[in-house]
């Protein structure tokens, strides 16, 4: 039976990819419907959104929604620095402003890298099953009609595996060396959207095998660090001082934050693995197979002592490691959307070197999982389209009119909302005076009421920046 799945054909993986290419069109065609000019809820999405739209307004690169006010030291960027807000900002200058600028961006993307994808010399059953896999990972049909940055990045995450790859896969040193230093320029690039995309570089340490590639290597490493540590100082704001992570409590020091670090890695842990009642079956399944993926990756290398298993390995080591130890989170989906690099570069480098059976596996629990996916999603959407619905007939003009009056002599005007509010209708705010002046919203995120009562007077006070 084993060897059966491990020499599976083409066709086998062609009814896959059909059939998921398939259910993705349907999927995206019947809640395209639900696609509306706001994003859900205070979340990522409301960043990249009204920080695109601000751009496409005012030219400029500030966050409009400041936590706590904390800003970037350059550009007054939001934790996510400025790379997000100037390319969504200039799609949407693109599309004379056009809400649906941002899915067009990460569409655009997602086909540019699929066709990266084809060009390569590999075969074409490998590069279908490449195909068949990202187009039917959940994260990928999840977020196909958001305005997250998910399926960019999932774009990223394909072009560095495939680059990964190629490096090892290289026929001489001189080959190697061109896809070494073209490999680590895409790495510089995407790292400036999604600053953990630099751990890729972790993947070129098997390859120092010489005096030579540990000079070259490290030296890549290094420099990747501290480009990726320079633009988080410099162009992303800091959350540390309310994430409340173990990492943070670490660094304050003292017996009591280390204790309540190693709880608070415990309590990860356990979330992680454990089975949520309100989480969808999927996602219980695909936290195990993210843990899995890279422990086969030291099986087969076990066997064969082949280093270019220990690549995916390394890269997938510090994202788990970062869920675990960085984040207070539940587990969920929005802790696994930072793993799409686990599963994506693992299974390139398994379709490579014909691991036919683990293909097989991952394409059938996909297809299973698309119908709720499915469900999740499109009830999300319609919830989201409901709400706009009954916001834009009741709420719009008039409520905050009063805000395009205000007049300043400070470039940025800054109205501050305290923490027990609803975000969602801060997608219904002005992000420009009648001035030409760029407005900033400043959230008492994560305070007591109590104190947000002295953060803000009275309900949406404005304030001149001090």
């Amino acid at each position: 039976m084993y060897k059966y799945f491990k020499n599976i054909e083409a066709p086998h993986i062609w009814i896959f990819l059909i059939a998921s290419l398939t259910y993705n069109v349907l999927y995206f065609t019947s809640s395209s419907s639900y696609i509306v000019p706001v994003p859900e809820g205070l979340s990522d999405e409301m960043d990249y959104f009204t920080d695109a739209k601000s751009f496409y307004l005012t030219n400029s690169l500030h966050t409009t929604v400041v936590l706590n006010g904390s800003v970037s030291r350059v550009g007054e960027c939001s934790p996510h620095g400025f790379a997000y807000t100037l390319l969504y900002g200039t799609t949407q200058k693109l599309l004379n402003g056009s809400h649906l600028a941002l899915i067009f961006a990460n569409l655009t993307a997602l086909l540019l890298s699929l066709c990266y994808l084809y060009i390569q010399r590999y075969s074409f059953f490998a590069k279908n099953s490449i195909a068949a896999l990202v187009l039917s990972y959940f994260m990928t049909i999840t977020f196909l009609q958001t305005y997250m940055s998910e399926i960019l990045n999932i774009s990223f995450i394909l072009i560095l595996s495939l680059g990964l790859y190629k490096l090892y896969n290289s026929s001489d040193e001189k080959e190697r060396k061109r896809n070494g230093w073209i490999f680590f320029t895409c790495v510089l690039i995407f790292s400036t959207f999604r600053f953990t995309h630099v751990y890729f570089l972790l993947g070129l340490i098997p390859l120092a095998n010489s005096k030579k590639n540990v000079f070259r290597y490290a030296g890549m490493i290094l420099l990747g660090f501290t480009y990726v540590m320079i633009i988080v100082n410099l162009f992303a704001a800091n959350l540390f001082h309310i994430t409340h992570s173990s990492i943070h409590l670490l660094l304050q020091g003292g017996d009591g934050n280390i204790i309540a670090a190693y709880q608070s890695i415990q309590e990860n842990l356990l979330s992680y693995f454990n089975c949520h009642v309100s989480e969808p079956k999927f996602i219980f399944h695909y936290k195990y197979i993210l843990v899995l993926l890279p422990l086969l990756q030291i099986y087969f290398f076990a066997r064969s002592n082949n280093e270019i298993y220990l690549a995916p390995f390394i890269v997938s080591a510090p994202y788990l490691a970062t869920i675990w130890l960085l984040y207070t989170n539940e587990g969920d989906m929005s802790t696994l959307r930072h793993l799409s690099e686990v599963f994506i570069i693992n299974t390139v480098f398994f379709t490579m070197q014909n691991k036919n059976a683990i293909n097989y596996a991952l394409l059938m629990l996909a297809l299973i999982s698309v119908p709720e996916i499915n469900n999740e999603v499109t009830d999300a959407a319609a919830k989201r389209y409901e709400y706009y619905q009954y916001f834009s007939k009741n709420e719009s003009g008039g409520k905050y009119n009063f805000i395009k009056k205000f007049k300043s002599d400070k470039p940025i005007i800054t109205v501050q909302l305290p923490s027990y509010r609803t975000y969602n209708d801060l997608y219904f705010m002005p992000l420009v005076s009648d001035e030409g002046k760029p407005i900033r919203y400043n959230l008492a995120y994560l305070r007591p009421v109590s104190e947000s009562s002295t953060f803000v007077t009275h309900y949406f006070k404005e304030t001149d920046p001090q």
